[in-house]
């Protein structure tokens, strides 16, 4: 290797700590052209010898002697590493493409049918890039054009809410009492239309039961004497235990067609503004011979039951301290109990066995105990995710 080399860089700027190296362009040859590389970082310097030779000056400083070196010239250019790469791909890419078009020439000339088929069909479902070139614009404008009307994170959340069959609910709170808040499932108007005066004024439990304003079972009876000597917002809990009786009247009734069937079935004089609410929430209207109102022809679909069955489910929960026994529950109902499960799922609880201690005041032996199912609703509420069922 040469002691120095002189380096010409023409228009370049080159920072003290680049690094370089010179070394021989073909280490088998004896010839004795050289190259020199060097790089700072991301900028790559690539130089090539000259014909022009130079000699160097060098003045010892101990003894004061020069004596003269010859030098190599480089010419040295510079260039951007990545781009470089990029250059690089771009010639493989084309030794690939003529490659190819060498092969197919061949395989036109003196391949087999089948062979010139596949040649055929692969020209034809070719892309050509260089002809895409000048609509990259245009491509990139299309899609956003189709992608427009697609809806956003939060239009999918909220549609994914309402498939859901549960009442208004609040995810961010950590109050579980406001998970679920009564007004968005009975209005003030429903509940204060409950006449309770009755039920406050019976002296025994019996006389509380055929107080209810609505003919049901155990498990309205079993929590109205709670609920009263509990003390705590009396008046209030009382009209939604009635609500949740009349609920589950309703459900009972699910299959009367008109307002005066429904009526009829329930067995009992209901205010107007319950009927015409359970009707607005959980029936659907259909036509018939008199006309399409509500009032005269609607349906309960199982969809609209499994939200009548959600929003009393809520209900129950306010009730029983959001811990709600489901087995006992499921057969009032006459539902299987993995059908209240579901409900009870859907609504963000959680589904356990009784501990030994709530077993023994459930009076449940151990066995018993293995299948009975408590719902518990905790905060902050975290709902299933939705699976959507193919069509078939």
């Amino acid at each position: 290797m040469p002691d120095a080399v002189v380096v010409r860089l023409p228009g370049i700027n080159v920072p003290e700590d680049a690094k370089f190296e010179v070394f021989s362009k073909n280490q088998k040859s004896k010839s004795q052209d050289q190259l020199i590389e060097g790089e700072h970082g991301s900028i790559a310097y690539e130089g090539t010898q000259d014909d022009h030779k130079y000699c160097l000056a060098i003045k010892d400083a101990k003894t004061g002697k020069i004596r003269l070196v010859e030098a190599p010239v480089h010419s040295v250019s510079s260039h951007v590493k990545d781009r470089r790469e990029l250059e690089d791909k771009t010639v493989i890419r084309q030794a690939s493409v003529l490659r190819w078009e060498q092969r197919t020439a061949l395989g036109e000339a003196f391949g087999t049918k089948k062979a010139k088929a596949a040649i055929t069909d692969a020209a034809r479902n070719r892309l050509d890039a260089d002809m895409l070139e000048g609509f990259e614009g245009a491509i990139v404008d299309s899609v956003k054009d189709a992608t427009s009307s697609l809806p956003s994170k939060e239009q999918r959340q909220q549609a994914m809410t309402a498939d859901r069959p549960i009442p208004q609910h609040n995810s961010e709170t950590s109050n579980v009492d406001e998970i679920y808040p009564i007004d968005g499932i009975v209005s003030q108007n429903e509940l204060h239309a409950i006449d309770i005066e009755a039920i406050e004024k019976a002296s025994n439990a019996e006389e509380r039961a055929q107080a209810l304003p609505f003919k049901v079972g155990d498990y309205v009876d079993n929590r109205i004497a709670s609920v009263i000597a509990d003390g705590s917002d009396v008046r209030r809990r009382l009209r939604i235990l009635a609500y949740i009786g009349f609920l589950m009247a309703v459900y009972g009734a699910r299959r009367a067609t008109s307002k005066p069937k429904l009526v009829e079935k329930l067995g009992a004089e209901v205010p107007d503004d319950l009927v015409d609410g359970a009707l607005r929430r959980f029936a659907v209207s259909k036509a018939g011979m008199f006309g399409t109102t509500k009032e005269r022809n609607f349906t309960f679909d199982p969809s609209h039951c499994d939200k009548l069955l959600c929003y009393m489910l809520a209900l129950t929960l306010h009730i029983d301290n959001f811990q709600v026994n489901v087995t006992p529950l499921a057969h009032e109902l006459a539902l299987k109990p993995s059908k209240l499960i579901d409900l009870f799922r859907n609504l963000g609880c959680t589904i356990k066995n009784p501990s030994a201690t709530q077993a023994k005041e459930l009076g449940l032996s151990s066995t018993q105990a293995s299948t009975y199912r408590i719902a518990v609703l905790k905060a902050p509420l975290v709902l299933p995710d939705v699976v959507r069922r193919k069509r078939r």
